[in-house]
């Protein structure tokens, strides 16, 4: 629809029904909107529809915007129901939207309905991939697809090789069909106010926090990871963490992994061989692996395959089952969460409500935190202590 050598900015406006298509060799890119500068969808613009097709042996990239030096979707934008297609023997990249550079996402836009597909190739990001820094604030990304049918497939709602960031954000309905349901991040990740729910994959089905190009620990804080499903992990389900990380007044919950041989590897909290999780007045508890007995035991923290050497920190916490020995003295172990469900309880983000009775309350830290996950207006601290959790 659109192809620029410099910028593109919209600005209430709407790019619909764009095709880019190549029967050949090379490569399709951005059906909906092809820039050699920077994207920028501004003011309730929208993307919608539009594809990066391909037949031959070039990879299809930006289904919906193609970007070589970053993109911006903000003010109530929307990338919606795009699509990168390698029907032949090319790779499929960014089904929604395609950035070189860096992908900033704010102030209500939504990335959604968008799928990355190959035949026989390898498939990555469905709702959007990018090379550089991935920004993403008050704002959502949800019900995205990756699949190949004969090889890896990674990162359903989002892939990034560099930095994450989230605050007040929403990530869920994504899904793989091999690694990373909700987002795969290779770099460093500071993950605020989020929640992570309903993701699926293979392998990973919320958080693959592969840090292999991370300098520093990755950052939880005040976020909830629910309802996340690995239908054949080693790796987990609700989080695997690949690096050093600090996971701070957080709920992980309700996650659920499954794989042949009904071990548990952490439904809840998967941690890598020589990797370190400290953990903060945060509850890990009552998630399950499906072993096909009506029972599902529990299986909250265990270590990834191949990671004997995985060890946790931390004091304050809420821990079901962990698999990996925990030295805090503070806190509640083998403990019944009693939580309400995922839920509109106010603030920007659902979030799982503390329900009386429950051994969180009056249990936590606040780690300088003033408000909860809901965000300015929901004290941290009410009655004698913090509560653990989000």
């Amino acid at each position: 629809a659109v192809a620029a050598l410099g910028n593109v900015t919209l600005s209430g406006s709407t790019v619909l029904g764009g095709t880019a298509e190549n029967s050949g060799t090379g490569a399709a890119q951005g059906g909906g909107i092809w820039s050699q500068g920077t994207i920028k969808l501004d003011d309730a613009s929208t993307v919608a529809n539009s594809k990066a097709l391909t037949n031959g042996s070039g990879s299809a990239r930006g289904g919906g915007t193609w970007s070589q030096n970053g993109t911006t979707i903000s003010k109530q934008s929307i990338v919606d129901g795009n699509t990168a297609q390698a029907y032949g023997n090319g790779s499929a990249i960014g089904g929604g939207v395609y950035a070189t550079g860096n992908l900033t996402v704010g102030t209500n836009s939504v990335i959604s309905n968008n799928v990355a597909e190959s035949n026989t190739s390898f498939a990555s990001g469905g709702g959007a991939q990018t090379g550089g820094t991935a920004t993403v604030k008050y704002s959502q990304i949800e019900d995205n697809r990756v699949t190949s049918a004969t090889s890896s497939a990674q990162g359903g709602g989002l892939r990034t090789d560099d930095t994450l960031m989230t605050k007040y954000t929403t990530i869920s309905g994504n899904e793989s069909s091999s690694l990373g349901g909700g987002v795969i991040a290779r770099g460093n990740v500071s993950l605020r106010y989020t929640t992570i729910s309903g993701n699926k994959a293979k392998v990973v089905g919320g958080l693959d926090l592969i840090g292999t190009n991370a300098t520093q620990n990755l950052i939880i804080d005040q976020s909830t990871i629910s309802g996340n499903i690995s239908t054949n992990s080693k790796f987990g389900a609700g989080i695997y963490a690949g690096h050093d990380t600090d996971i701070r007044n957080s709920t992980i919950t309700g996650n659920v992994e499954s794989n042949p041989s009904d071990t548990k590897y952490g439904a809840g909290l998967s941690v890598k061989h020589d990797v370190n999780v400290d953990l903060s007045s945060t509850i890990i508890s009552d998630n399950k692996l499906d072993d096909g007995s009506s029972s599902i035991p529990d299986s909250d923290i265990a270590a990834a395959i191949g990671g004997s050497n995985a060890t946790l920190t931390g004091d304050y916490n809420l821990i079901g089952i962990s698999l990996i020995g925990y030295p805090g003295t503070h806190g509640v172990s083998n403990g019944a969460p009693g939580l309400g469900p995922l839920q509109d309880n106010g603030g920007l983000t659902k979030t799982h409500a503390v329900l009386p009775g429950s051994p969180a309350i009056d249990a936590g830290k606040a780690n300088s935190f003033t408000a909860d996950q809901r965000g300015t207006g929901f004290q941290r601290t009410v009655g004698a202590a913090p509560g653990i959790g989000a």
